[in-house]
């Protein structure tokens, strides 16, 4: 059997109970999660290794996330999301636009689309606002 080191950069830390009887046991479950496929990072916490089975990582290796994403929206019940995605995008800067950069609510629509953009996405969308050339009304 043939292995090979991963580079890691997320620690999603899963927990399957809010019973702290649970977690008196000493479980806890870890995914280590390539950088590759890593995603969003919403918040980032201390890793907390219960387990004495697992070897405690030095300070500052690894970072856990809590993984959400954006809710059902009823205006887009199929499969396909790149209209969740797109309206998401514009509600978001016409938000800021109105608004101003620090309005607690526009995070909501921040948070929907970088949770359904490709980044490759967003990044043209960005280039675009930038040079006068992006088709939607913000």
């Amino acid at each position: 059997m043939q292995t090979r080191d991963i580079p890691l950069e997320v620690v999603f830390e899963f927990l399957p109970s809010d019973d702290p009887a649970f977690w008196s046991r000493d479980h806890t479950a870890a995914i280590l999660i390539s950088r590759k496929r890593s995603s969003v990072i919403s918040s980032v916490k201390t890793v907390n290794f219960q387990s004495s089975a697992m070897a405690e990582p030095e300070p500052g290796t690894y970072k856990v996330a809590e993984a959400k994403t954006a809710p059902f929206d009823a205006r887009f019940p199929n499969t396909n999301q790149a209209r969740y995605c797109w309206q998401g995008y514009i509600d978001f800067h016409r938000c800021t636009n109105i608004r101003g950069e620090d309005y607690e609510p526009c995070q909501y629509f921040r948070h929907v689309y970088r949770a359904m953009c490709p980044k490759s996405w967003t990044e043209a969308w960005d280039e675009q606002r930038e040079g006068g050339t992006f088709a939607g009304r913000v």
